[in-house]
């Protein structure tokens, strides 16, 4: 029987195989910063240094987020020269989804190939 975590990162291997720009990706715990499962395609990306700044980013975020009344934070986008960042909300905010895919992506493919594992990852998810 597959473990949690061995699920998540069969999740993550789907969702990387359907994503040819993706440099790597993984879900994160928000409150640790851990990276539970993920995927590295590109050598240089620095997957888990990656997962826990960013989930200082998203704990920020959530925070101002709640501040001014926003509700439950579902998404942060990040875009810069040749890289598009997305964290994508898991499980109440408890975790998130980070995808790095290349500027050359079309984000409305990669919000659509996310959709279809996000609702299994939560089933996983504790």
């Amino acid at each position: 029987m597959q473990s949690k975590v061995e699920k998540l990162q069969k999740l993550m291997e789907k969702l990387a195989d359907e994503m040819p720009e993706m440099l790597g990706g993984g879900i994160t715990d928000n409150e640790t910063g851990m990276l539970l499962a993920g995927v590295l395609r590109d050598p240089n990306f620095k997957i888990d240094e990656a997962g826990a700044f960013f989930t200082e980013a998203y704990q920020k975020s959530s925070k101002a987020v709640d501040i001014v009344g926003g509700g439950l934070m579902k998404e942060i986008l990040i875009t810069a020269d040749n890289q598009i960042h997305l964290m994508t909300t898991l499980k109440e905010g408890k975790y998130h989804l980070g995808i790095c895919v290349r500027s050359s992506a079309q984000l409305g493919m990669v919000r659509v190939i996310y959709k279809r594992y996000s609702d299994d990852m939560d089933k996983v998810l504790p």
